[in-house]
């Protein structure tokens, strides 16, 4: 009776140990399975907080740029002062522009180091794409490596370039977390926003054109009916084609025009009045929209979009648009 007392107790102590071995052991990989989903969902966080915060309210990654070319390769662990630039903010000519603790909800120690106490590695690279005709943008490409809950980069990436970084992926057999993406969607994003301010731009003056042409065309039949009597052609043999090279028709009051000053940053004066920004900085951060005269002042006109210079890396736009009045009132 003793024995089955004995072997009871026994039974009942094992099972007791067993269960708790079990569940520390399910509370473990539970723990573990919890932290490499925390390190995903960062590095998704980052990645969002780059492409639609960030770079939502300025035209480049200007953070990294104080500290590097387009030719230039980096990690953080190399150069953190870097990484205080694109997690802090940074001034430039005076303004303050919020880093990426400022669009994610995580703190800059959880952006530095893993749950398991190792530094994430933050490799990056920055070069031009081709976003549009005449129109180069900096992509930066990023990979964020956590080395994981044993502690150890199996992942190796060699040479920092752009294409290395792009083919960094997670090993056979390692427990590496690894993130690579890059800025090509949101620059993609804030040429569309540019180049929507150009055309929209373009639209009211053309517009305004065609309106001071309609309100012409008394002048134009005075003209035809001041030739015709004259005996020399007709209406029908006059070009508006041609009407900037024909001193009689420019001379006259009212002729349609498209600009009498050209200075700065798209101040049409004849215009300020109808639109009082055509400046796209608030939109897209560094860039300006600019007036060029074309052939004639009075019927042509070249928009063209200029990223502000700075000392950092920019964009690289020789894309513009030319507004004929002779091809407005021929529609």
């Amino acid at each position: 009776m003793q024995v089955i007392y004995i072997m009871g107790v026994f039974m009942f102590v094992f099972a007791v140990v067993m269960g708790l071995t079990t569940t520390l052991s399910r509370t473990a990989m539970q723990a573990k399975l919890d932290n490499i989903a925390e390190v995903r969902q960062m590095f998704s966080d980052i990645e969002g907080g780059i492409n639609n915060g960030i770079l939502a309210n300025q035209s480049d990654l200007r953070h990294l740029h104080n500290r590097f070319r387009a030719s230039q390769n980096n990690q953080f662990s190399a150069t953190v002062a870097a990484r205080n630039n694109l997690y802090r903010g940074v001034t430039i000519t005076g303004t303050r522009y919020p880093g990426l603790l400022n669009y994610v909800s995580w703190s800059e120690d959880q952006l530095v180091t893993d749950p398991w106490g190792t530094d994430i590695r933050v490799y990056y690279s920055t070069r031009y794409v081709l976003v549009d005709n005449g129109v180069e943008a900096p992509q930066t490409i990023f990979a964020y490596v956590s080395a994981g809950p044993d502690r150890g980069f199996d992942a190796t990436l060699g040479t920092i370039s752009f294409n290395n970084i792009a083919g960094l992926d997670v090993p056979a057999n390692s427990d590496d977390i690894i993130s690579v993406f890059s800025t090509y969607d949101a620059a993609i994003r804030t040429w569309g926003l540019t180049l929507n301010a150009l055309n929209g731009a373009a639209g009211l003056i053309e517009k305004d054109y065609s309106e001071q042409h309609v309100q012409f065309l008394p002048q134009i039949e005075i003209f035809n009916t001041g030739m015709f009597s004259g005996g020399t052609f007709g209406f029908d043999n006059i070009s508006l084609n041609a009407w900037e090279s024909d001193p009689g028709l420019r001379a006259m009051a009212g002729f349609p025009r498209i600009a009498t000053s050209l200075a700065g940053s798209l101040s049409l004066d004849t215009y300020t009045d109808k639109v009082p920004m055509f400046g796209i900085n608030p939109v897209t951060g560094f860039m300006t929209l600019n007036a060029i005269a074309g052939e004639t002042a009075r019927t042509r006109l070249r928009l063209r979009i200029n990223p502000a210079t700075t000392s950092t890396v920019g964009w690289r736009v020789t894309h513009d648009r030319e507004i004929d009045g002779r091809t407005i009132i021929s529609n």
